[in-house]
């Protein structure tokens, strides 16, 4: 027996205008949020400030135009329910998403925006970082080219090419301090068009200013935590901690506990992971409450130290030698809470760091040190916009040790320079 199956044409009509109308929907919400939506230039707006902007814009007044201007057949599906409920029902039943919360419709074009449900967006610094984790995972090649310049990206997906030759510089005169363009030169790195001025990089303050530190006793001195726990490097075995950046803060500790017998405590929560994924976009304000714990719990600490690994092209490699050693370059890294607003630098509304200066002083006593001891070690100081894990203590570092193109050993035998140079740096 032969069955025909008979199509119902009507039906068919009706399927094809919804699944349209779906199509147009996300179209104006994308258009909408990319070519419409005023400039928000307070960072220390909520996330739900971009939702709040985009309800203005599209509501569904905005839907019932487009589609019954685009759609004319779709008024006669039934003539006798009101248009929203129609639309706002099967839309929802065809692709889950609900034009009444624009995040439903954002998210199925952009699906980092999901990720605000399970845990808010603070700040822009936040939002930006929670795109890192887009980016497609490779493994990178290894090439053997030291090249003293590289491609800068931290947490918000985008490469900067800049110049990031290695930092030499060990003294300066008055006049050089107060030249931007000389420490542009010598000794920093500004993210972006960041326009900064003597003010905000008083440098003869920040030399005068005493990091001397009581290292000696059983309490702990030094606290050394990581907020991006899971960066590896291009060897590193899956799932082995002590091939990931915790393993080369593990170095670290070992070296200053059994050769300068400084009591350090090394936290390794990881606060990058969410339900076994990961989301560094989350990791900052994870991390805060459990390293203001441990300093609550320990208030022997006075040096806080976040410890990263960078994010370079593939053909880049951050090596140089170190007594006979091929050693991971290493970069201080700051950040002001401050950004650009109609040409000049202002501060970021909601970011607070009482600890600026403390933290732009250490990171410039640890470059001009390192550049003494070890000359090729260390590229320039890089500043930028947000605030990171700095404002917890006044001696607060972040430093990023090597990128995913070296070796775990290479990292680990950065550790050696640098505990001399934390050393030196806290002593005199």
């Amino acid at each position: 027996m032969i069955k025909i199956h008979t199509i119902d044409g009507k039906k068919a009509i009706q399927q094809f205008f919804l699944l349209a109308a779906c199509i147009i929907i996300l179209y104006v919400a994308i258009k909408t949020l990319f070519l419409s939506s005023p400039r928000i230039h307070s960072y220390s707006e909520q996330s739900n400030i971009l939702f709040q902007t985009l309800e203005q814009h599209v509501t569904i007044d905005t839907y019932k135009q487009v589609l019954t201007q685009a759609i004319p057949p779709l008024q006669t599906v039934q003539p006798q329910a009101p248009l929203q409920g129609i639309v706002a029902t099967l839309v929802k039943t065809m692709s889950n998403i609900d034009i009444k919360d624009i995040r439903t419709i954002i998210g199925t074009a952009v699906p980092f925006v999901q990720y605000t449900h399970a845990y808010p967006i603070r700040d822009m610094e936040t939002m930006a970082e929670l795109s890192v984790d887009l980016r497609p995972s490779t493994k990178l090649p290894v090439s053997t080219h030291i090249n003293p310049q590289d491609v800068y990206f931290h947490e918000d997906e985008t490469t900067h090419v800049e110049d990031h030759s290695i930092s030499m510089i060990t003294s300066m005169s008055r006049e050089q301090m107060q030249d931007i363009k000389f420490l542009q030169r010598h000794l920093y790195t500004f993210n972006g068009a960041m326009a900064l001025t003597p003010s905000d990089l008083p440098i003869e303050e920040l030399l005068q200013k005493k990091l001397t530190t009581d290292l000696s006793g059983k309490k702990p001195k030094i606290l050394i935590f990581h907020s991006h726990s899971q960066e590896a490097f291009v060897d590193s075995r899956t799932n082995k901690k002590e091939d990931q950046i915790i393993g080369v803060g593990q170095t670290l500790v070992d070296i200053l506990q059994k050769k300068y017998s400084i009591a350090v405590l090394h936290h390794t929560g990881e606060y990058d992971i969410v339900n076994g994924k990961l989301q560094r976009g989350v990791a900052y304000q994870r991390i805060e409450p459990a390293v203001r714990k441990i300093l609550r719990d320990n208030p022997s600490i006075e040096v806080a130290i976040d410890i990263h690994r960078d994010g370079v092209n593939e053909d880049i490699r951050l090596v140089t030698e170190i007594d006979g050693k091929p050693t991971a370059k290493i970069m201080y890294f700051n950040g002001i809470c401050k950004q650009m607003k109609d040409g000049k630098l202002v501060p970021i509304e909601g970011f607070y760091n009482p600890y600026i200066n403390e933290n732009l002083a250490f990171s410039l006593q640890m470059q001009l040190m390192t550049n003494a001891l070890y000359p090729s070690l260390a590229r320039k100081i890089y500043i930028k916009e947000y605030r990171y894990s700095l404002h917890m203590l006044p001696k607060s570092l972040l430093i990023e040790v090597g990128a995913q193109t070296n070796t775990v050993q290479e990292a680990k035998n950065a550790m050696e320079p640098l505990a001399k140079v934390l050393v030196e740096v806290l002593k005199n």
